[in-house]
């Protein structure tokens, strides 16, 4: 039987270590993501059938692999140590961080309900599972890395962003449109550094707003503009704390209706990380 790596077991809590000279911090490496939508599809049709697979001890790696695939995305979202959990925040279209603990406690159910062979088992998971929108989520990975689509569109966010070049100094502010946008501008206007990546990130109503409660916020800590030498979990739990306060947390397309009739009142789960 192949080895499972350990998943990290609490959020991160300060700038990475490592050195991101290539790609930003959490953004993606594309090469993951064929073996990424394999795994996606396997729980998929698992979830949409409701029907256990055939030769469960004869794939038992692979089943394993496959949901052990799957679980380490909401867990990385989660816990934000992996080098693109926004990429796979933004493919699984933007769950916030105690939903994906949450569906990972399912998954792991899961798993072992089609590992035993009880189909009522499985159908009761996969019951929890729709309840927190994780169909629709694999069903949204698929559309973006299957199709090349794009179902949902966001109003705003606020963001913290960092460079491995700078590593006491953060980006911090709100955008209108993508954060990739901001992300592109940033290593355009500094090309000798390392690329800018994603530490934290919110959906926000209204970014205009934001990003001007930000500023006045953090003034005592500005070095220039948009830029903070603040660390990383002061600067998370300010922020967000303040996004709370004005009310200004938009809910992600799984919290609240959405085309739908389920529904989720966890207030904690405004947060993309």
């Amino acid at each position: 039987m192949s080895r499972v790596l350990p998943l990290r077991k609490k959020p991160l809590k300060d700038v990475p270590k490592s050195t991101h000279s290539r790609r930003g911090y959490g953004l993606a490496d594309l090469e993951q993501w064929r073996a990424r939508a394999q795994a996606v599809q396997y729980v998929h049709d698992i979830v949409k059938t409701r029907r256990l697979p055939e030769n469960i001890p004869d794939s038992l790696v692979e089943m394993q692999n496959h949901f052990h695939t799957v679980k380490s995305m909401f867990w990385h979202i989660y816990v934000g140590d992996s080098c693109d959990w926004y990429s796979i925040s933004h493919f699984l279209g933007h769950p916030s961080a105690q939903l994906c603990l949450r569906l990972t406690r399912d998954l792991d159910a899961l798993k072992g309900a089609v590992r035993s062979g009880k189909l009522q088992l499985m159908n009761d998971v996969i019951d929890q599972f729709e309840h927190k929108f994780g169909d629709e989520m694999l069903d949204n990975f698929l559309h973006m890395t299957l199709r090349h689509e794009h179902p949902m569109r966001e109003k705003g966010w606020a963001y913290i962003l960092w460079s491995s070049s700078a590593r006491d100094v953060l980006h911090i502010g709100a955008t209108a449109g993508q954060i990739e946008d901001v992300i592109r501008r940033l290593n355009e206007e500094t090309p000798g550094n390392h690329p800018y990546g994603i530490l934290s990130a919110w959906l926000v109503g209204d970014p205009v707003v934001a990003d001007e409660d930000i500023n006045e916020t953090l003034e005592e800590c500005r070095v220039d503009d948009g830029f903070f030498r603040i660390a990383f979990p002061v600067a998370r739990d300010r922020v967000g704390a303040l996004l709370s306060a004005r009310q200004n947390l938009a809910l992600s397309p799984w919290h609240g209706c959405q085309g739908t009739n389920k529904k989720l009142s966890d207030e904690s789960m405004k947060l993309t990380r």
